[in-house]
């Protein structure tokens, strides 16, 4: 698998909007490698997203703090 991971900063009115992106995508072209990725690939898209939406959380969290000093 090859995993692309980055962030967006977009400059809002009164902040800052920090977007994040992942993608994987097979290199393998095998049937076994395409049964996997359909039988496992919305279960890894969930925990993903749910880990992603929990980073987030926390450098929002840390920004916020920072802020404040």
């Amino acid at each position: 698998m090859n995993y692309t991971s980055g962030f967006t900063l977009k400059p809002d009115a009164t902040s800052t909007i920090l977007e994040m992106y992942f993608s994987g995508e097979s290199e393998s072209t095998s049937r076994i490698s395409k049964i996997f990725t359909a039988v496992f690939g919305r279960l890894g898209a969930r925990v993903t997203r749910k880990f992603m939406a929990k980073d987030l959380e926390d450098i929002a969290a840390k920004a916020e703090s920072l802020a404040g000093k």
